[in-house]
């Protein structure tokens, strides 16, 4: 895993809004680091699955995805239908 996506991201759980000299990119990575180990159980498999091809995001990875707005939401998706057994 490369070490800038190793990195521990902060969030403004109040606003939801990233704060301080984090990025729009880094917010949505926290945030879905965050859901992630709430769906799949740990930080270590959510850091996993985030450097995983997953076919449902047209076989790219999900980290890849947060680039966007777009992207974070087709990613948030993505492990709302594994917390509710779509996959």
């Amino acid at each position: 895993m490369p070490d800038d996506d190793a990195r521990t991201y902060a969030w403004s759980g109040a606003s939801n809004e990233p704060h301080g000299d984090e990025s729009y990119e880094d917010g949505m990575l926290g945030r879905i680091l965050d859901d992630a180990t709430r769906v799949l159980g740990s930080e270590e498999e959510a850091r996993r699955w985030l450097h995983t091809q997953i076919v449902s995001l047209g076989g790219r990875r999900p980290i890849e995805h947060l680039t966007s707005l777009e992207g974070y939401e087709r990613v948030k998706n993505t492990l709302a239908k594994i917390e509710h057994g779509m996959y």
